[in-house]
């Protein structure tokens, strides 16, 4: 009987070594061989292997820009055996534009603005008198 007491004891006693693993999603392998552009109504759509790329939340994927799409194709196309989206900015920043996941209205995003002015570092006041209207385009 002491013995079993002296062995719970030391169970109880013991340190308790917890390892703790992460578990990271596999990189998603590069699934197409060439990216393109298609222009339709002033609107520019990245392809992948002539299929229509998609935003995260399934929505087409277009840009109003050629030179902003031709940024985002040569993002694709810069993945080599892998696809690392952390390294794709302006496709990311595209996509949320459009999935726009606050649900922010234009006023929202324009209220925000002009609030975060005052704290910008950046701006700052001249000592030669000038114009100072601020001109919000809406």
């Amino acid at each position: 009987m002491f013995q079993n007491t002296i062995k719970l004891i030391s169970r109880l006693c013991s340190p308790i070594v917890q390892t703790s693993i992460r578990h990271y999603p596999a990189p998603v392998k590069r699934f197409y061989r060439k990216t393109g552009i298609i222009s339709s109504n002033g609107r520019y759509e990245i392809t992948l292997d002539q299929r229509k790329l998609k935003t995260p939340k399934g929505a087409p994927f277009y840009v109003e820009s050629e030179p902003l799409a031709v940024a985002v194709a040569t993002e694709w196309d810069a993945q080599k055996e892998t696809i690392d989206r952390s390294s794709m900015h302006l496709t990311s920043l595209s996509s949320t534009v459009l999935d726009n996941p606050g649900g922010l209205k234009k006023m929202d995003i324009v209220n925000y603005l002009v609030n975060y002015i005052t704290t910008d570092a950046i701006l700052y006041h001249s000592s030669v008198s000038c114009n100072r209207n601020l001109i919000v385009f809406i």
